[in-house]
């Protein structure tokens, strides 16, 4: 990450396929990619002076090797863009994504247990992951390997 915060850090990520039965007809047939960083939350560990870094995202179709912007995002009400910082800011805002997918793997198909709408599918993405979030005020790159 580098910045208004900096240093490197350890997160969580994970991809979802939303399989054709789903009922949401937003997600339907699209793939959501999420990154998250906090030790509140026990998900991985955020630079020094970051509280979170959170990120989540839904592409057009089903994740395949190549290269993904802030083009190929559709808009949903899952999408997110933050880092929240020591002295309480919050930089907000996605100005710039570039997903580099080298391979899926399907994980398997599982209900949707927190919303109930249908089945989704959780893919292993290796790639890697630049995300530029903030406005004028402040704002951070943040680059991430997926393996």
């Amino acid at each position: 990450m580098s910045g208004a915060a900096s240093g490197p850090f350890t997160c969580e990520g994970s991809a979802l396929f939303f399989l054709p039965a789903y009922k949401d007809a937003v997600l339907r047939g699209n793939s959501e990619m999420t990154l998250m960083s906090s030790t509140r939350f026990l998900r991985g560990t955020p630079p020094p002076g970051v509280e979170l870094v959170t990120w989540a995202g839904v592409f057009r179709g089903a994740l395949q090797p190549g290269t993904y912007t802030e083009k190929d995002l559709i808009h949903s009400n899952i999408e997110v863009a933050a880092v929240d910082l020591a002295t309480h800011k919050r930089l907000s805002g996605l100005k710039r994504v570039k997903l580099v997918v080298k391979s899926v793997s399907d994980m398997g198909v599982h209900e949707d247990v927190v919303t109930k709408r249908g089945p989704t599918r959780n893919d292993k993405i290796v790639g890697e992951l630049e995300l530029v979030i903030g406005d004028a005020s402040g704002q951070v790159t943040i680059q991430a390997t997926f393996n």
